[in-house]
């Protein structure tokens, strides 16, 4: 194992962590931080090149940028959406169906991976799965992957839901075989974050509502439900005297070993033969603000405030924030505190989060409904 993980440490690189605090780098078209296409995946030359990609456009239009790169990709997202047109097109109608992907929340992630959750970094193909995140070397293995994978979930989701504790849960890759190597995606200790909670109804507020006043159709959710890669919560409520259209309000906080973050978005639906399709409101708002604590490599705690942001508009049927994120500690990792550095692999950290408040607003046609989200 030592061996092995000694090769991970090369395939990834030079020590790096990034968060969203700070300034990023500008990307250089012409340098090899952007990515290639190879073989229907984006593919990094070295854990640089995916660290300044990442660092440079983890605020921008991630989906423009990695459609305008050459060469046939599919993003996971797209796969999803096309899934959804597929339906609506089925039903003789242009609207979208909702369709959300299971195991990758951060709609910034869903687009680096294609419809397989793979992305290739150096030599080195990463796949996530509903077990953890497998990495292997060679596209001639990916069968081979495509049966470890397999095995694994008979293995250790057959008659279970979510994380069981017989699922490996270790900080250093298994030796699958020669080609295949596995990771563990959340952090095992319990340090992924705020767990347990429900819902309640609240009291009428304010005439006429306002955002997140709270108002007479309201949600204020306390806590979350949890998978194998870390925390993630949905809640839905119908639009005020209406069963066919809702607001659904969500958050997560997961760590799939080289990402790891932690946002919220807030989604308008509309009901139509059996299930919910994107509708665009006459105004959608989103609004946060809290703090998030993460581990580092030698175990010091570090706390992230998350600055309150706001987002209010009208005609748009989501909006979305990743407000905290980092990437693996890999190579030489230094201690902050003590400034004494050792060779070190780290996946990327899980956020606990502190404290959390969340405020999803919709309103259409005078009808309208709020939730807030409050982890604390």
């Amino acid at each position: 194992m030592f061996r092995n993980t000694l090769r991970f440490l090369a395939v990834i690189g030079t020590s790096f962590i990034v968060s969203s605090c700070g300034e990023v780098a500008d990307l250089d078209p012409s340098s090899d931080q952007l990515p290639q296409v190879e073989n229907g995946r984006l593919s990094f030359n070295n854990a640089d090149s995916y660290r300044l990609f990442l660092s440079s456009t983890i605020d921008e239009n991630i989906e423009q940028i990695v459609h305008d790169l050459p060469g046939s990709f599919k993003s996971l997202r797209d796969h999803n959406n096309e899934t959804g047109r597929g339906i609506a097109l089925a039903r003789s109608t242009d609207s979208d169906e909702e369709i959300e992907d299971e195991l990758v929340w951060d709609p910034y992630f869903q687009n680096l991976l294609n419809p397989d959750r793979e992305i290739k970094i150096d030599a080195d193909i990463f796949r996530i799965t509903p077990v953890g995140v497998f990495y292997y070397r060679g596209e001639n293995n990916k069968s081979k992957m495509d049966s470890v994978q397999k095995a694994w979930e008979e293995k250790y989701l057959k008659n279970s839901s979510g994380r069981t504790n017989r699922i490996p849960c270790l900080g250093e890759p298994i030796l699958i075989d020669d080609s295949i190597n596995y990771l563990a995606g959340n952090d095992c200790s319990g340090f992924g974050g705020y767990y347990g909670g429900g819902w309640a109804s609240t009291p009428p507020a304010v005439t006429p509502p306002g955002a997140c006043g709270l108002s007479s159709n309201s949600h204020t959710n306390v806590g979350s439900a949890s998978n194998i890669f870390g925390v993630n919560h949905t809640q839905t409520l119908n639009l005020t005297g209406t069963s066919d259209r809702r607001i659904k309000a969500k958050f997560w906080a997961q760590n799939y070993v080289i990402f790891s973050s932690a946002g919220t978005n807030t989604r308008s639906q509309n009901r139509w033969g059996g299930a919910w399709w994107a509708e665009k409101a006459d105004r959608i708002y989103l609004k946060y603000e809290g703090e998030v604590e993460q581990k580092d490599a030698f175990g010091n705690y570090w706390s992230y405030p998350i600055q309150p942001r706001v987002e209010d508009k009208a005609a748009e049927n989501k909006l979305s924030q990743t407000f905290q994120w980092t990437t693996a500690i890999v190579g030489n990792a230094c201690d902050p505190i003590s400034g004494k550095c050792k060779p070190k692999f780290k996946s990327a950290s899980p956020f606990k989060i502190k404290k959390m408040k969340t405020c999803h607003f919709v309103s259409d046609e005078g009808r309208h409904g709020e939730i807030s989200l409050i982890f604390q």
